[in-house]
């Protein structure tokens, strides 16, 4: 009689279909870690994706906030100075208006007995007086007077003549000057001639 054995050819297949099953349940095993670490991945890739939009959209606001708090300032940048443009324009209205009242006030004050005044032109900085006296000593103290102000300089009497007719003896004359303004007088503004 033949004998067989098949409980070692049945252990010889066992053995194979158990390292084959083991094979399968390995290789699922390293499927399932392979994919538990996509996952994860997957999930802190997509946290921090959130987080970076979400702080893209923090900084797209704190730009917008930050634009209207630049265009705030641009725009009152641009009200200062139209504002310094008019407080200018004042000031310097100012100090034209206060300079030749000021310039009138001395020429008043430097006035000496029996002396008039027929003209008084004011131009580019420059003064031209003319009038009439009984001295020349009257002219050459008025001009003292002027210097006095520090509101006069490069004092020129032009034109001293004895004027023909009257009774009495007159002197025709006239004066150039230059006037220099100064802050005094104005509240505000630049050394400047007119």
């Amino acid at each position: 009689m033949i004998k067989i054995n098949l409980i070692q050819k049945g252990a010889k297949q066992r053995n194979a279909m158990l390292a084959t099953i083991l094979e399968l349940v390995l290789f699922v095993a390293v499927l399932a870690v392979a994919g538990a670490v996509v996952i994860i991945w997957n999930g802190m890739l997509s946290s921090d994706i959130k987080d970076l939009q979400a702080k893209v959209q923090r900084e797209k606001q704190e730009q917008a906030r930050l634009k209207k708090i630049i265009d705030k300032v641009e725009t009152l940048k641009k009200k200062r100075e139209i504002f310094e443009r008019k407080i200018s324009i004042i000031s310097e209205l100012k100090r034209k208006q206060t300079g030749p009242e000021k310039m009138m006030k001395f020429i008043a004050a430097a006035l000496p007995d029996l002396f008039q005044v027929t003209d008084v032109v004011e131009r580019s900085g420059m003064l031209n007086i003319k009038g009439v006296t009984f001295s020349s000593f009257a002219v050459s103290k008025f001009i003292k007077e002027l210097k006095k102000t520090g509101m006069f300089e490069d004092i020129d009497p032009k034109n001293l003549k004895l004027k023909e007719g009257g009774r009495a003896e007159m002197y025709e004359f006239e004066i150039t000057s230059r006037i220099i303004y100064t802050d005094d007088d104005a509240e505000a503004g630049d050394v400047a001639n007119p």
